[in-house]
């Protein structure tokens, strides 16, 4: 009776030891697939897709038809935001930009090849996305931008906090930016003054609100006449595409 005891105890034990390696082996499996899935998509974010433009543009370089298209152009080609180009240029680019955002900081030299390649024929236009949830101060940078703007130094002040975006910290206060008016060569009255204006919040907010009733998800995010490119476009891209119109 004793050695029925022990022999069943066995068997209990060897089950055991089968049904916990089978869950292990699961967990593991699931572990590694979620783990390729993610380290994809980041990629994909990262690198965007390199057929994106094309896929959006038929071939001679007209856009594909989408609804409303003409509505949502009017809502997002705005003429009171910083842009780069030609003011009356046929193919307006704008991009949504979040200053915290590494892939924003990244395209920002692209943007500057676009404009010094095709400037006589692009018209780039700069609108704010400031993610808070993912980006927390971003918003704020944002005000302090559009601030150096009303100083003739939007441009500076876009590369200038793109440059040190790793040096930023997480809660900016307003005498961080005023530690930047040397660098820029700001009006620091005129700086402190805007930074605490409302106005500047309210700007920043109508480009993110337009943004999400534009569609915009996550930055960078472009519009080229109106039709949504999301992700980073990388540079030959862009080249091939305006070359040909």
């Amino acid at each position: 009776m004793v050695l029925k005891e022990v022999q069943v105890l066995k068997w209990y034990q060897k089950i055991g030891w089968v049904l916990l390696f089978a869950f292990g082996s699961l967990v593991i499996v699931f572990a590694v697939a979620f783990g390729f899935l993610t380290l994809h998509f980041i990629q994909q974010i990262k690198q965007g897709d390199d057929e994106a433009l094309r896929e959006r543009l038929n071939k001679n370089g007209s856009m594909a038809v989408v609804p409303n298209l003409q509505s949502v152009r009017d809502m997002i080609e705005t003429n009171d935001d910083p842009f780069l180009g030609n003011a009356e240029a046929k193919l307006v680019i704008v991009e949504f930009v979040d200053f915290k955002c590494p892939i924003c900081k990244e395209f920002s030299s692209t943007l500057h090849r676009i404009n010094s390649s095709f400037g006589d024929k692009v018209k780039i236009i700069i609108r704010d996305f400031p993610i808070e949830s993912m980006h927390p101060g971003a918003g704020k940078l944002a005000q302090f931008v559009n601030c150096a703007g009303d100083q003739e130094k939007y441009w500076e002040a876009h590369d200038l906090v793109f440059l040190i975006q790793d040096e930023i910290p997480g809660d900016i206060s307003d005498e961080y930016l005023l530690g930047l008016v040397n660098r820029l060569g700001l009006e620091e009255d005129k700086l402190s003054e805007c930074i605490k204006d409302t106005e500047k919040i309210f700007e920043a907010m109508k480009d993110f609100d337009d943004g999400v009733l534009g569609g915009v998800e996550g930055t960078p995010t472009f519009f080229v006449n109106g039709e949504k490119i999301e992700g980073l476009v990388p540079w030959e891209s862009w080249k091939n595409y305006l070359e040909k119109i």
